[in-house]
C-alpha cells in the first residue's frame, strides 16, 4: 500500500471522490441550498461542504474564461491556501502565458531585426527603446487591459 503524506494521511481522499464531492456540492448549492443543507445530504461537515464548492469553483475557473483547465488548485481554508482564492496563474497572470517575443526593431547596420528580447507587455528591447519611462508605463497600461478584458483582477485573490 502506498503511504500518502500529511499529518493524517487515512484522511486523505483520492482525487475521484473529492471530485465527485465537490460537484455535487456545487450543484446542491447552486440549486439554492444553504452550505448546512447541503452538508447534511452528503453527511460531511459544513465547513466540508464549503470547501468542496469553493474548490470546484476554483478548479474550473479558468474554463469559464476559455482556457483550459491545466491544474488542480489548492483548497481553501487548508494550510496550502490558508486564506483568499489562490493563486491561478492562467487566470491571473495572463501575461507571464504570453511566450516571449524578440525585438522588432532594425537593426542600424541593415543587417535585419536585433534579436535582443523584448520586454515583458512590448514589442522592443531596452535598446531600442523599451526602457523609457513612457513604454514602461504604456506597457502596464495593457496588461491591466488584458486583464480587465479577461474579467480577472487582483481583487480576486489576496496573495500568489
Amino acid at each position: 500500500m502506498r503511504r500518502r503524506g500529511g499529518p493524517a494521511p487515512y484522511l486523505r481522499l483520492e482525487l475521484a471522490v473529492k471530485v465527485d464531492q465537490a460537484t455535487e456540492a456545487y450543484r446542491l448549492h447552486g440549486d439554492g441550498l444553504t452550505f448546512a443543507e447541503v452538508a447534511e445530504r452528503m453527511s460531511v461537515s459544513v465547513t466540508t461542504a464549503w470547501r468542496r464548492c469553493r474548490w470546484y469553483e476554483d478548479w474550473t475557473r479558468p474554463a469559464t474564461i476559455g482556457l483550459p483547465i491545466r491544474r488542480i488548485p489548492p483548497q481553501r481554508g487548508t494550510r496550502a491556501c490558508p486564506r483568499g482564492r489562490p493563486c491561478i496563474p492562467e487566470v491571473d497572470h495572463p501575461e507571464l502565458q504570453q511566450r516571449p517575443q524578440r525585438c522588432g526593431a532594425r537593426r542600424k547596420s541593415g543587417g535585419g531585426d536585433c534579436e535582443n528580447w523584448a520586454m515583458r507587455g512590448q514589442r522592443v528591447c531596452r535598446v531600442h527603446g523599451g526602457a523609457s519611462p513612457q513604454a514602461r508605463r504604456a506597457a502596464a497600461r495593457r496588461v491591466a487591459a488584458a486583464r480587465r478584458r479577461r474579467g480577472i483582477g487582483y481583487a480576486l485573490h489576496q496573495h500568489c
